[in-house]
């Protein structure tokens, strides 16, 4: 029983190190890709799991973004969805080379606070 509990507690901790490292420089390929409908077509299991782990950032930080308090809340208009989010954070961060190394997480959180601000006249659901 113990060992079954030290190996489950070794996968868990290991991926959520896996996890910890989502360098938007490696996961945004997988939001491209994801916009990307020739390249959906034939995708390999790495490219799978790069398309799964943005879709899951960018969905997560969509649905939850009422919750934040500033200065990381931000107001997407309600017409946005997973797409139209891919598709803003990937222009957005283009021409941003300095945050390569940064978690994808955090520098999205950030870019979409940049993208939708909050003016202060949005419900407050």
């Amino acid at each position: 029983m113990r060992l079954l509990a030290g190996l489950i507690g070794a996968v868990i901790t290991t991926t959520s190190l896996a996890h910890a490292e989502s360098r938007w420089s490696q996961v945004l390929s997988g939001c491209s890709m994801a916009l990307d409908k020739q390249k959906m077509k034939a995708v390999n299991a790495r490219d799978a799991s790069l398309i799964w782990e943005c879709v899951g950032i960018v969905e997560t930080l969509i649905a939850h973004a009422k919750w934040f308090q500033p200065p990381r809340r931000f107001c997407p208009p309600p017409t946005v969805n997973t797409e139209i989010a891919m598709r803003e954070l990937v222009k957005y961060l283009a021409d941003k080379p300095s945050l390569a190394e940064d978690d994808l997480r955090g520098v999205a959180l950030i870019s979409f606070g940049t993208i939708w601000p909050c003016t202060g006249s949005e419900p407050n659901d």
